[in-house]
């Protein structure tokens, strides 16, 4: 079940439109309101879920392995008893 959506009062909403550069929450449209409380929603309660920094992916030592070398064995090679062959 989906959780009701709480509706912030003006006062926190105000310093959300000032930080987005849009005009007093009460001369919002109601989309653009509902954008503004589920901004300010998410900066008070952030999801667990969500990271709030990326982390850069560690780079690879180069291309994958093609069993060509000892520290590594391919399946395929193995499976196919061509290990011994090299």
């Amino acid at each position: 079940m989906r959780p009701v959506p709480v509706h912030l009062p003006d006062e926190a909403l105000e310093p959300v439109c000032r930080a987005m550069g849009l005009p007093a929450p009460q001369d919002l449209p109601p989309p653009m309101r509902a954008v503004v409380n589920a901004h300010a929603h998410a900066l008070r309660n952030p999801s667990p879920r969500v990271r709030s920094v990326s982390r850069a992916r560690p780079a690879s030592g180069g291309q994958a392995s093609l069993g060509f070398d000892e520290n590594c064995v391919d399946i395929k090679r193995r499976a196919a008893n061509d290990i011994d062959e090299d």
